[in-house]
Formats: structure tokens, C-alpha cells, sequence
């Protein structure tokens, strides 16, 4: 009979998906339980990481983001424009088949402290946000002068 108890190392392996910049003292799973749009989290160096997402069919128009500091988030907003189906409702067009979810959504990322958006661009149907995480000044280390 296979053991589908989880030990603490794999929550903490499973949590660290769902956290940018986090240590692990500071565990909320935000995406664990969203699937749409999918999503990539890569941690590009010690100091940036980048989110992925498959927006295809979406513009820059049709994607908002938002950083909410007080809640150590990002979220990403896709509100499809329903230019597509009015036409559809016209008659202008007809789908035979549609297999693109293009349906709006709403996906949050926890981050931790110091950590700011570089940049955000749609290239090919996917969504990069670069994110970096950097050391407030007071808390870089400092030289003494020895008077």
C-alpha cells in the first residue's frame, strides 16, 4: 500500500512555488488552488525572479497588474474584451470549434518584503513579470570609520 502522507519537506517544496522572494518563515500559498491561466515561477538569479503565463489571444490591453504592498502581492488581471462574442451574437462570425480559453481571471503571486516589479511584456502568447528583490540601504552592511 503506497504512503500518501507528505512529510514537512515536501510542503515547504510545494509552498516555495507559490512564494517569491519568501523565506520560510513567511508561508501563504496564494496560487496553489488557481490553474487558469498557467503559470511558470523561475528564480532567473539570486536576486530576480520571473513569473510566466499563457495569455494567448490576450493584448496588453487585456491584462492588468497590480502590486498590493500591504498584502505582499502581485496580481494579475485578464478581463477579455468581448468584442468576439458580440460578433458571435451577430452572426459575423461562428466558431466550429473553440479551444482557447480566453475567459477573464484573476491570479495573485505572494511575494516577500523588497521585492518590486522590473518589467512586464507579452511576447508570443505568454506574460513575463520580471521581478527583482533587493536590500534596503539601511539594512546593507556599513564600515565603521574608527575615530
Amino acid at each position: 500500500m503506497k504512503n500518501n502522507m507528505r512529510t514537512i519537506d515536501d510542503l515547504f517544496e510545494l509552498a516555495e512555488k507559490a512564494l517569491i522572494g519568501f523565506t520560510r518563515d513567511r508561508l501563504e500559498p496564494s496560487f496553489l488552488h488557481q490553474s487558469y491561466p498557467p503559470c511558470n515561477i523561475l528564480k532567473v538569479s539570486e536576486s530576480e525572479y520571473q513569473i510566466e503565463l499563457s495569455v494567448a489571444g490576450f493584448t496588453k490591453e487585456d491584462i492588468e497588474i497590480n502590486y498590493l504592498p500591504e498584502k505582499h502581492q502581485i496580481e494579475v488581471k485578464g478581463n477579455k474584451k468581448e468584442v468576439e462574442e458580440q460578433k458571435e451574437e451577430k452572426n459575423e462570425i461562428q466558431y466550429i470549434h473553440r479551444g482557447l480559453a480566453q475567459r477573464s481571471f484573476v491570479q495573485t503571486f505572494n511575494v516577500g518584503d523588497n521585492v518590486e516589479i522590473k518589467e512586464a511584456k507579452i511576447e508570443n502568447g505568454i506574460l513575463y513579470v520580471l521581478l527583482e528583490k533587493f536590500i534596503p540601504e539601511e539594512k546593507l552592511p556599513k564600515r565603521i570609520e574608527i575615530k
